[in-house]
């Protein structure tokens, strides 16, 4: 994640998702693992032009005054959620620094465990799952299934994990699919479901399959007509 990119397209979808998931969960908290990168001066982040999702307008008009003010900064989201209403408490860690791809063990290890109790817990890496083209120079940018399983291990057994993952220019299936497979033989879990707007998709981990049928039920009363669930 980098602050360019706060209340983009992306980002709206990401919180509106979360918020809904946690909701139709009954879970107590939100809870966001940051990865932080710095700005690249590029134009990713230029889509802030997007309708009203399933949220209360509160989210989309925060948002959009970040955006009207010129303040695209992640800690932010923390103002909204003091002020929201929300029967929610939204937790926050690695919002103030930028991820150091040296230490990352260290971080992963730090995160609290009570972050993690009966949670929806979102994991914010620039792209995703680890691939093969990931090199030294852009590690940061992946969150790595060693750092997965560690979050998964540690989490309550009513939480879930949401990672953000983009989509390359492959058969979205097929990729889903494959990343689906390696989760699995990495964590035992049950099948993970994604919900996609066929640009980026968020994958989601449950401990269990009773818990993952009522993820799966969440996503369907959530989901509008561009969006694409894959179980």
């Amino acid at each position: 994640m980098k602050n360019q990119y706060f209340a983009d397209q992306n980002d709206y979808f990401k919180y509106d998702l979360l918020i809904s998931l946690a909701k139709q969960l009954t879970v107590k908290k939100l809870s966001v693992v940051w990865m932080l990168t710095p700005d690249d001066g590029s134009h990713d982040g230029g889509k802030v032009t997007y309708s009203r999702g399933a949220s209360d307008s509160g989210l989309y008009q925060f948002l959009q005054k970040s955006l009207h003010d010129g303040t695209r900064n992640v800690a932010r989201i923390d103002d909204y959620f003091k002020g929201a209403g929300h029967d929610l408490d939204y937790c926050s860690y690695g919002d103030s620094e930028t991820f150091c791809q040296s230490d990352r063990a260290t971080y992963f290890k730090g995160i609290p465990k009570a972050n993690l109790d009966d949670a929806v817990i979102f994991l914010d890496p620039d792209n995703g799952l680890e691939v093969q083209s990931k090199g030294k120079t852009n590690g940061d940018k992946y969150v790595k299934l060693n750092e997965v399983e560690l979050i998964y291990n540690k989490m309550g057994k009513s939480s879930i994990l949401v990672i953000y993952q983009h989509l390359p220019h492959v058969h979205r299936k097929f990729f889903l699919y494959s990343t689906y497979s390696k989760l699995i033989e990495k964590l035992k879990c049950p099948m993970p479901v994604s919900i996609s707007d066929n640009t980026i998709a968020f994958i989601i981990l449950a401990k269990d399959k009773n818990r993952q049928k009522e993820v799966l039920q969440a996503l369907h009363e959530y989901t509008r007509s561009h969006l694409e669930i894959y179980d």
